[in-house]
C-alpha cells in the first residue's frame, strides 16, 4: 500500500462511446503512538532493569516496531519492554533516549531520560 494522493480513471462504455471519469483517491496513514507517555528512568549500574513500556497502538492495525536512538550496547527494546543493563562506566550519566515507533509508513518519537546511578555495595569499617 502506498500513502499519498492518486488519480484513478474509470472508463465506462456502452460499446460505442467511452466516457472517462477521473477519481481522486487519498490514502493516509497515522503514526503509531504509545497509550500514555513513557516516563524517564533512574537505574543502577551493574544491574538489569526491565521497564514495561506503555501499550502501543496503530490506527490502521499495522505491525509496529520499536527502535532506540542513539543505539547503545547496554539497552534494547522489544515489544512492551525496555531492557537496560548499564555498567559502572555509565554511572553518574543521564542519557537522552528517543523511543521511536514505526509502522513502515510513518513514525513517532518519544524522548525520555535515563539516569544511571552508582550501585555501591555497603561496606563495614
Amino acid at each position: 500500500m502506498d500513502v499519498g494522493a492518486f488519480t484513478v480513471t474509470v472508463d465506462v462504455s456502452d460499446g460505442l462511446i467511452i466516457t472517462n471519469y477521473p477519481l481522486s483517491v487519498t490514502v493516509t496513514n497515522t503514526a503509531p503512538i504509545f497509550g500514555t507517555n513513557p516516563t524517564s528512568q533512574v537505574i543502577y549500574a551493574g544491574t538489569t532493569t526491565n521497564y514495561g513500556l506503555p501499550p502501543v497502538s496503530d490506527a490502521e492495525g499495522q505491525s509496529v516496531s520499536i527502535s532506540l536512538s542513539p543505539p547503545l550496547a547496554w539497552y534494547s527494546a522489544t515489544t512492551g519492554t525496555l531492557s537496560m543493563s548499564p555498567t559502572s562506566a555509565e554511572s553518574g550519566t543521564t542519557f537522552s533516549v528517543d523511543l521511536i515507533l514505526s509502522d513502515s509508513f510513518d513514525s513517532s518519537s518519544y524522548t525520555i531520560s535515563i539516569t544511571v546511578k552508582s550501585n555501591l555495595q555497603p561496606s563495614f569499617a
